[in-house]
């Protein structure tokens, strides 16, 4: 199966910002008994926006059906510009040994972040099962300012690690470092530095 589209809203079906999605798709593979099967799908983006920004490229998967639900995702290949961001994503999910690696950087972070202005660099590792995988993720952030509440903070760097064996139970290893942190009320001239911020949380 083949076909195309045009003017697509996702948020229509899906809770995402709207956007207006154009392109073409193929489905290729096969159903066994039991619902069982084997799909590949792929979708190529052109003269598309999401949340207002220019939004093109490609992505594929093949998609394992155990019982009519996805059981495994292999050979993953998404490869998409997204105003001032890239995003890419290789590898699998769904078995023990499977790694799925999905990488983020953008060079206008509040194109896609609301109050926040800067350069994001994220990189997010996904292991095991579709449902309850455990994930290792990390972000570098650059030349940040964040708005909230009436005030601003401005840190020049700052590096994020998280970790989560069991991601659902909502456990998670969180270490942070933020340099040469600067806190302000927006509208007055008044700074606090804090300098460099540390912080190492799990639970």
């Amino acid at each position: 199966l083949a076909g195309d589209f045009r003017d697509f809203d996702p948020s229509q079906l899906l809770a995402m910002p709207a956007g207006r999605l154009s392109g073409t798709w193929r489905l290729d593979g096969h159903f066994a008994d039991a619902a069982g099967g084997r799909l590949r799908a792929e979708v190529a983006l052109a003269s598309s926006r999401l949340r207002g920004l220019a939004l093109a490229g490609e992505a594929a998967a093949t998609i394992a059906l155990d019982a009519g639900r996805a059981r495994r995702v292999s050979a993953v290949d998404i490869r998409l510009d997204w105003g001032a961001s890239t995003i890419a994503a290789t590898g699998a999910l769904g078995q023990a040994d499977d790694m799925l690696r999905i990488v983020l950087s953008s060079r206008q972070a509040g194109e896609l972040l609301d109050n926040i202005a800067g350069q994001l660099d994220v990189r997010a590792d996904l292991r095991g099962t579709l449902r309850a995988p455990s994930i290792q993720a990390s972000v570098e952030a650059r030349r940040m300012k964040v708005a909230a509440r009436g005030m601003r903070a401005d840190i020049p760097a700052a590096a994020i690690e998280v970790s989560s064996e069991r991601p659902r139970s909502g456990f998670a290893h969180v270490k942070a470092r933020l340099d040469e942190v600067a806190l302000m009320r927006i509208g007055e001239d008044a700074v606090l530095r804090l300098g460099r911020v540390t912080a190492d949380v799990a639970g």
